[in-house]
C-alpha cells in the first residue's frame, strides 16, 4: 500500500553572510527520509535547534526545501502547484495569537483559506465554516468573533478548524499543545483524536512532552542537530532507547516531572 506521506532525502540550508565576502552555509537539517500511513500520527521530538520545527516548515511549503522530495499518495508535491499543495497538507503553529489575524473575525479567518484555494460560492463557504466549528466544539456563532474575544484553547481550536477547512490528508502541528494548561491540553488531545478517528486523517506532531508523544503517537522520529537519529513505533522508541540523545530526552522529562 502507498503510503500517504513519503519523505525522500528532503534538507535544508541556510546562506550566511559575514560582511560583504564572506559567507558560512547553515545546515537546518540534514537529508531525511521517512513514510507516513493514512489515518497515523508520527511525532518528531528533539531538543532546541534539532531541526525538528523547519522540518515541519519545509513539509507544508512553508519554507521551500534545498533538495528531496515530497510525494502525497506516491504523487510528488514537486509536480502540483501550490494550491493543489495546500489542499493536501496544513500546518498548526504554536502561538495562535501570532498566527490568527487580529483585525479579522473568526469567520473571515477560516474563509481565507477557501477563498484562496476553492471556488466554493459564499454560501457553501458559509456552511464549511460553520461545520468546521462545530467539528472542533465551537459555536457557530464563533464566526462573528475576533481572536481577542477567545480563550488560548478556543484559539487553538480555531487553529485547528482552518487546518481542517480544505479537508486535507495531513495535518502538521507545531507544538501546539505547549502553550495550554493541563485541562486545556487534555481537550485538544482527545479532539485532535477524535478528529483522526471520524476523517482517518494524518498528523505530524512537533512535540517536547514525551508523555503525550507516547499516548497519541503511532512511530516517533528523534532529531538532533539536523540529523533523524532514531527512529521507530513509539512505544519501542521510548521503553528502549538506543540513542543518547533520546535516552537524555527522557531523563530530562522525568526531572522536569519530579519538580
Amino acid at each position: 500500500m502507498i503510503p500517504v506521506l513519503s519523505v525522500n532525502k528532503l534538507s535544508k540550508s541556510y546562506v550566511q553572510h559575514h560582511g560583504l565576502f564572506s559567507k558560512k552555509s547553515i545546515t537546518a537539517f540534514a537529508p531525511v527520509s521517512f513514510e507516513l500511513e493514512q489515518g497515523k500520527t508520527l511525532a518528531i521530538v528533539g531538543e532546541s535547534g534539532s531541526g525538528k520545527s523547519s522540518l515541519a516548515k519545509a513539509l507544508t511549503g512553508v519554507i521551500t526545501p534545498s533538495s528531496g522530495s515530497i510525494c502525497i499518495d506516491g504523487i510528488n508535491m514537486a509536480d502540483k502547484d501550490h494550491k493543489q499543495r495546500c489542499c493536501q497538507i496544513r500546518m498548526i503553529f504554536q502561538d495562535p495569537t501570532t498566527s490568527l489575524n487580529p483585525r479579522s473575525q473568526i469567520g473571515r479567518i477560516l474563509k481565507s483559506p477557501l477563498l484562496l484555494n476553492t471556488e466554493l460560492s459564499e454560501q457553501e463557504m458559509d456552511i464549511r465554516v460553520s461545520d468546521a466549528l462545530r467539528q472542533v466544539g465551537l459555536l457557530t456563532e464563533h464566526a462573528q468573533f475576533y481572536p481577542r474575544m477567545l480563550s488560548s484553547g478556543q484559539k487553538q481550536r480555531v487553529a485547528l478548524a482552518r487546518a481542517l477547512i480544505l479537508k486535507p490528508k495531513i495535518i502538521v502541528a507545531d507544538e501546539v499543545l505547549a502553550t495550554l494548561d493541563v485541562s486545556v491540553r487534555s481537550q485538544l488531545i482527545n479532539l485532535i483524536l477524535d478528529v483522526q478517528r471520524e476523517q482517518n486523517i494524518s498528523f505530524i506532531m512537533v512535540a517536547y512532552n514525551l508523555g503525550i508523544v507516547r499516548h497519541i503517537s503511532d512511530e516517533i522520529i528523534v532529531m538532533h542537530e539536523g540529523h533523524i537519529v532514531e527512529s521507530g513505533p513509539t512505544a519501542e522508541v521510548l521503553d528502549n532507547p538506543q540513542h543518547t540523545i533520546t535516552q537524555r530526552l527522557l531523563m530530562n522529562q522525568q526531572v522536569q516531572f519530579r519538580k
